[in-house]
């Protein structure tokens, strides 16, 4: 994704025409570098997503209403204090810097007007956020800066916000053609090794807003010649080059006035390739998935919690395989208290503290049995009934719990599995439910931290529970519904689920009793329902339907994958199992070929 100076410059009128003016209703933080403001405008509610990633920074508007998060951050916490209430006055860009400023007015706790400054640093892996006061003194910054070998900024509270050192570059919309010339040509600025300094070179280190995407897109076919020749090789007085370098200025200069008066643009133009402002194309999947970016943080969150579930029931399974190993032959202390009954009373058979006597049991061959001489027969034979009912009960309990954490441990295997398929929060919501449902992980697990009262506020009234409750049926159905849908060529419906629930859904009350469901063999993977019967069904929709199957399901970087298919009056739900799991008698199944497109 590419978010340089000069598209930040094109989303600077995008955002004050959608955003001076309008109140902070909301400040969320969906992950350590992504912050949410959630304002009001004259076009109703509006989100502005700021992204600090370092793979990805970038600032954008959404219609997309933003979440309430765990665990909100200091820096988060602070925002929150300053700027809740307040009104986005103004919006600048610093020259031609990867830096916004919004200036911010509030009401203090004394009442008074505050003005404050939001700068968001949108520079790659050297990205910030700092909030100031009206003079530039830091309050707080997402990422603490000190001044050092690598750095000559000092980010920290109470410092002060250095504006004049960020403008160390040179503006073109400001200068003739001799003066560009001249930057274009100097071999004195800081370099340590000036035999191999390129035009390309000292245009990205002298000129403001410059950036290699402008480059490629809009002078490399035209000046690829000139762009790669050696500042040092070059005759001052070869006119054609002179001649070529005032071009290179006028074009630069064109294109740097339209971007700034918000005129149509040739980079513009060749960056949007058809989106409608710069936020849809950095939204946009082509570029970055921003839910990817909102939902990653708690997607990690899940994968961590239920891998650590699978961990744990995995140890705790090697431990009661060990242990039903033990219970292993508890048959033959049966035995040994029948013996003992038959022969114990024979002193005879008795030596060396051992009981020797026929098996009848087993061809009246000699056994050996364990005999403690200082107790009676009796009591001999009943330690050995004891133990024979302790290790019994102890096997049936064990193969049942054993029996219970493998389809435990399946189920989470398939949560796992499902979590690379969510796409969106609506998906994550899913999950969490169903680790809740089946007992899985705890409220306190999943929102993450202790004493959760985000719901205190709906639990004073009936209408408050009805409230609540009415919101949760909603979002669970949001989620229900949330599905992948498809089209195949010949123009039928198909519906792939992208976890248990919304599988079971599909499956169960969303399909026909004459659509056609598909499934992986074997494996653990989403249910596919096309809707159209199976004798009806042409070539075209069985493979589409059959490789979307094999596509979300765990064989999916398989060359070749089987896929089982009947009709959905075949399935029938297994009790006590997990949802969407399924037994069927009579299908059919097809080979698809994941690499043939």
């Amino acid at each position: 994704m590419i978010y340089d100076a000069l598209l930040m410059q094109k989303s600077l009128h995008e955002f004050r025409d959608r955003l001076v003016g309008s109140k902070i209703l909301k400040i969320g933080q969906p992950s350590k570098k992504i912050i949410e403001l959630t304002v009001k405008s004259h076009e109703g509610i509006r989100t502005l997503i700021i992204c600090e990633e370092p793979s990805g920074s970038f600032a954008a508007i959404t219609n997309e209403k933003n979440a309430t998060y765990a665990n909100p951050s200091g820096f988060l916490m602070l925002l929150r204090k300053y700027m809740l209430g307040g009104f986005i006055d103004r919006i600048d860009q610093l020259g031609l810097e990867r830096i916004f400023c919004f200036t911010i007015s509030h009401i203090n706790e004394i009442g008074k007007t505050e003005i404050l400054k939001l700068y968001l640093e949108l520079m790659g892996r050297k990205s910030n956020m700092i909030l100031c006061t009206e003079n530039n003194i830091i309050i707080a910054p997402l990422i603490k800066v000190y001044e050092s070998e690598i750095s000559t900024r000092n980010i920290v509270s109470g410092s002060e916000y250095d504006v004049e050192n960020l403008l160390s570059k040179n503006s073109i919309l400001e200068m003739d053609s001799q003066r560009f010339i001249s930057l274009l040509l100097d071999t004195s600025s800081g370099y340590t090794d000036v035999s191999n300094i390129l035009i390309r070179t000292n245009l990205l280190k002298n000129i403001e807003g410059i950036s290699n995407n402008f480059i490629k897109l809009v002078l490399e076919e035209q000046f690829c010649g000139l762009l790669d020749l050696n500042v040092l090789n070059i005759d001052v007085n070869d006119k054609d080059i002179i001649k070529n370098l005032n071009e290179l200025y006028e074009i630069i200069k064109s294109e740097f006035f339209n971007i700034c008066n918000n005129k149509d643009s040739k980079y513009i133009a060749a960056v949007l390739a058809g989106e409608k402002s710069i936020s849809e194309y950095l939204l946009n999947e082509t570029n970055i998935k921003v839910v990817e970016i909102k939902k990653s943080n708690e997607e990690m969150q899940l994968k961590k919690l239920v891998d650590n579930k699978i961990s744990k029931l995995y140890k705790k399974l090697d431990l009661q395989m060990g242990d039903l190993e033990k219970c292993l032959g508890y048959e033959k202390y049966k035995v040994y208290g029948e013996l003992i009954n038959i022969y114990g009373y024979d002193k005879n058979n008795i030596k060396d503290g051992k009981l020797i006597c026929k098996n009848y049991m087993d061809d009246d061959k000699l056994i050996e049995i364990p005999y403690d001489e200082e107790l009676s027969t009796a009591s001999n034979s009943k330690k050995n009934f004891d133990k024979y009912n302790k290790l019994k009960r102890t096997n049936n309990t064990l193969s049942k719990i054993i029996e219970d954490n493998k389809q435990s441990l399946e189920h989470l295997k398939a949560i796992r599995s499902n979590l690379d398929l969510s796409e969106n929060d609506k998906d994550l919501s899913m999950i969490r439910k169903e680790l809740l449902d089946y007992n899985f992980a705890s409220t306190d697990e999943l929102s993450g931290h202790k004493n959760d009262k985000s719901n205190k506020k709906y639990l004073s009234s009936k209408k408050g529970l009805s409230a609540l409750s009415n919101k949760k049926k909603k979002e669970e159905q949001e989620g229900l519904d949330n599905y992948l849908r498809f089209k195949s060529k010949d123009g039928v419906d198909i519906y792939v689920g992208k976890n248990n629930l919304q599988n079971e859904y599909l499956s169960f009350v969303i399909a026909k009793p004459y659509d056609t469901w598909f499934h992986v063999k074997n494996a653990v993977g989403s249910h596919v329902i096309a809707c159209c019967p199976i004798d009806r069904i042409s070539d075209e929709t069985l493979i589409t339907a059959a490789r979307l199957a094999a596509k979300y399901s765990s064989l999916k970087n398989e060359k070749k994958v089987e896929v089982d298919y009947t009709t959905k009056k075949e399935l029938h739900k297994v009790p006590k199992k997990t949802p969407g799991f399924v037994i069927y008698h009579k299908n059919y199944s097809i080979v698809v070929d994941l690499e043939d497109k």
